[in-house]
């Protein structure tokens, strides 16, 4: 396998790129896309969610629009119960 990674590489012209590389790549991708870190623990097989958070990287971003939204859903106004 390792011999095929670095063909594959040397033939894209790829430097640096680690094939564990990937793993960091869909485990973000995947805490993108469903926003659940559990999830991802158990999509790679992790027994500990400290070892996912390793995996899985949050930009400042994403930490910021989370917060704006929350934000915005608190300035709505509560919805009137209807009493009978």
């Amino acid at each position: 396998m390792q011999t095929f990674w670095r063909r594959l590489r040397k033939h894209s012209g790829v430097i640096g790129l680690r094939f564990h590389d990937l793993r960091h790549d869909f485990a973000t991708k995947l805490l993108r896309e469903t926003g659940n870190l559990r999830l991802v623990q158990k999509a790679l097989g992790h027994a500990s969610i400290k070892t996912t958070t390793r995996y899985a990287h949050v930009l400042d971003s994403e930490i910021a629009e989370a917060m704006e939204r929350v934000a915005a859903r608190r300035k709505k106004p509560a919805a009137r119960l209807k009493v009978v």
